[in-house]
C-alpha cells in the first residue's frame, strides 16, 4: 500500500508520522523504570541513584540519535517526494552507514569517558562507580 503524505488530513498525517518517535521515547522510559523497579527490590539507595543517573545518560544519547534519524527522514522524504528514487536509495545507504559508524564511535566514547560524564552530570560520589558500571554494561 502506497501512502501519500502530501494529501489528506494534516493532523492524521503528523500523528501517524510521529507515532514511532513517541513510541521509542515511551519504551526508553519504560526501560529505565523497569531497571529502577528491579534495582529497588534488591539493592540500596546508591544503586538506585546509579541506575537513575545512568538512565538519564542513555536517554540523552537516545534523544540525540532520534534527532539525527529525523534529519535523515527529511532527506529521504524530500527525495521520495520529488520522485528521485536513486537519490532516496543513496540517502538510505548513507544513513545506514552513518549510524553504523556512529554506533561504534559512541560505544568507544562512552566506554572511555563514562566516568567523566558521570561526574559531569553531578552524580553523588557514593554512586559514581555503580553508575559507570551500569553505563558500561
Amino acid at each position: 500500500m502506497k501512502q501519500n503524505l502530501t494529501t489528506g488530513s494534516v493532523l492524521k498525517t503528523v500523528l501517524v508520522f510521529a507515532l514511532p518517535y513517541l513510541l521509542s521515547y515511551f519504551l526508553q522510559t519504560l526501560y529505565g523504570m523497569a531497571d529502577l523497579f528491579i534495582t529497588g527490590q534488591f539493592y540500596g539507595v546508591d544503586s538506585i541513584t546509579a541506575v537513575a543517573n545512568g538512565s538519564q545518560v542513555m536517554h540523552m544519547i537516545t534523544v540525540i540519535l532520534v534527532g539525527l534519524a529525523m534529519g535523515a527522514t527529511v532527506i529521504i522524504g524530500r527525495a521520495v517526494g520529488g520522485n528521485r528514487m536513486d537519490e532516496a536509495g543513496k540517502a538510505v545507504g548513507n544513513t545506514v552507514t552513518l549510524f553504523m559508524v556512529l554506533a561504534a564511535a559512541l560505544m568507544a566514547v562512552l566506554l572511555c569517558l563514562a566516568r567523566p560524564i558521570v561526574i559531569l552530570i553531578g552524580t553523588p560520589e557514593e554512586a559514581v562507580a555503580e553508575t559507570v558500571q551500569y553505563l558500561v554494561i
